[in-house]
């Protein structure tokens, strides 16, 4: 197992509040019994929150790691299953989908385009792609700016760097990188108010955790993730 893996865990990082809260945003948006295809699923998590909610029929997630497609599977979640690919070669992949998800992934690939445009030819006919990532502006960055820790909003982070971002990109840019692979947007809001890293916000207690999802929707431009929904 490499260093990254070692070091990040994804069922129980802080991030997994923010992958909890977009499964909500998916769910809303998902009729029962559609077929969902996860690229960059890791260990199973959005799937197991979304089978919560309301078991899709057919559920693949591509990972490129076989070490949390090992935890998913054994997650044993209804009609999922679990396949390692490397997303930045998709072409033996032909299948349609009802939903496709790039929850918090195409930041770490080789090239976000590229990936968008095989997320749309994979999407059936009125099939929906779901697309979220960090964003630069999100108000603990702002703080960040404002004290001196981040020279401007473009900065990865040690903590980004550590775990494979490859670069920052804003509401502006997602919604336009979405809109050049051929798909219609929708949709695009805001998840999760992060004021504070989130070594601050572990400590905090779930009531304040799910009031700080909640006031998310009052800050839509400055939430901890953006989210893109589109439609071919």
């Amino acid at each position: 197992m490499n260093g990254y893996l070692n070091e990040y865990d994804p069922d129980n990082d802080f991030d997994s509040v923010f992958t909890k809260a977009t499964a909500t945003l998916i769910a809303a948006r998902m009729l029962p019994a559609a077929s969902v295809l996860d690229l960059g699923c890791a260990t199973g998590l959005m799937a197991a929150e979304l089978a919560k909610r309301g078991p899709a029929t057919n559920y693949v997630g591509l990972d490129h790691s076989e070490e949390y497609l090992e935890t998913a599977r054994a997650k044993q979640i209804p009609g999922a299953t679990f396949q390692r690919a490397d997303l930045n070669e998709l072409d033996a992949f032909n299948d349609r989908y009802d939903h496709v998800l790039l929850t918090n992934i195409i930041h770490e690939v080789d090239s976000p385009t590229v990936l968008l445009n095989q997320a749309a030819r994979l999407l059936g006919r009125g099939g929906q792609v779901h697309v979220t990532l960090q964003n630069p502006a999100s108000v603990h960055r702002l703080v960040a700016l404002e004290l001196g820790m981040i020279s401007s909003l473009e900065t990865i982070s040690e903590r980004g760097q550590m775990y494979s971002t490859r670069r920052m990109i804003n509401q502006g840019q997602l919604v336009t990188m979405v809109a050049s692979s051929g798909l219609s947007v929708q949709e695009t809001r805001g998840v999760f108010l992060k004021p504070f890293p989130n070594s601050v916000l572990e400590g905090l207690e779930p009531p304040m955790i799910e009031a700080l999802d909640v006031a998310g929707r009052f800050f839509p431009e400055n939430c901890a993730m953006n989210y893109v929904r589109a439609s071919n």
